[in-house]
């Protein structure tokens, strides 16, 4: 009763007169309101060559509303891409800045080439049928983090090493009738259940086209593994989606040896190694 009263009393009390003052609602949009006309501007325009630079530029001026719509209205992906539409463009590469400008202590001066293929002689056999070694290298680093190897998915008839690579990427056939986006539209439309890996238009001995693929949301990564596997773990953060338990392991360990926006893990297996991926960096600039 006593606090009922006061509570009262205090609302007349003018607010050059208050001690403190409790934070209004929505106090929270630290970003200027024509970011949100700039992010429109941005929207219309078709991901071009020619339109490259001005989609570049105008999403490192659009960060603060981003960084809004993750941390504070806990946007999900579908409302993040009807904003930013060319988050997904250009081969992942918008996506992959969006990233790297998220994380101020982002470290550009370490590969993860030299990352991945370092996680190739970690382990010394596995997925030998896989002719691209940087995923060859990234499929080793989750069966060593796992300690136990990489849990299987049961999919269509595949063989050994594709079932146990399917947690983190999914060879399909090139139909002659189709494009490469064609078939993966086609494929994640009639998939049941939520994936979020590579898929590869190609075989594990002859690869094609890569997409990274979100739930529905498809990004074309051109002919390149190494740039579909960084595109994948770098979509994550952009577009609000949790990384999946399967790829959370990978993620913490380019986090801290390559990107170097972690300092540890809790993960034990994390730890150890990094520890061995810090020891070859040390032997290497030593020799060096």
């Amino acid at each position: 009763m006593i606090e009922w009263r006061c509570r009262n009393m205090r609302k007349g009390v003018d607010n050059d007169k208050k001690k403190f003052l409790r934070k209004k609602t929505g106090e929270e949009t630290q970003y200027p309101s024509y970011l949100r006309d700039d992010a429109a501007k941005i929207a219309i325009l078709q991901p071009i060559s020619y339109n490259r630079r001005f989609i570049t530029e105008g999403m490192e001026n659009c960060q603060p509303l981003l960084k809004w719509l993750i941390n504070f209205k806990h946007s999900d992906a579908v409302e993040i891409i009807q904003i930013f539409p060319h988050l997904i463009a250009y081969d992942g590469d918008v996506i992959r800045k969006t990233f790297e400008n998220l994380n101020p202590g982002y470290d550009a001066n370490v590969s993860l080439d030299l990352t991945l293929r370092r996680g190739l002689i970690m382990i010394e056999s596995g997925w030998d049928s896989v002719t691209d070694v940087l995923i060859k290298g990234g499929l080793r680093l989750i069966k060593l983090l796992s300690n136990q190897g990489i849990k299987k998915c049961i999919e269509e008839a595949c063989s050994a090493d594709e079932t146990l690579a399917s947690p983190l990427i999914k060879w399909i056939p090139q139909n002659q009738h189709f494009t490469a986006r064609d078939a993966v539209e086609e494929f994640v439309m009639w998939y049941t259940g939520s994936q979020y890996r590579l898929i590869c238009v190609g075989t594990p001995e002859e690869s094609g086209e890569y997409f990274t693929v979100l739930d529905k949301i498809i990004i074309p990564c051109g002919s390149s593994g190494l740039t579909a596997l960084d595109t994948l773990l770098k979509s994550f953060q952009p577009l609000n989606i949790k990384v999946p338990p399967i790829l959370q392991k990978l993620f913490d360990l380019i986090a801290i040896t390559t990107w170097r926006i972690l300092k540890n893990s809790s993960r034990i297996m994390v730890r150890r190694v990094s520890a061995r991926l810090d020891e070859f960096q040390r032997s290497h600039t030593a020799l060096t």
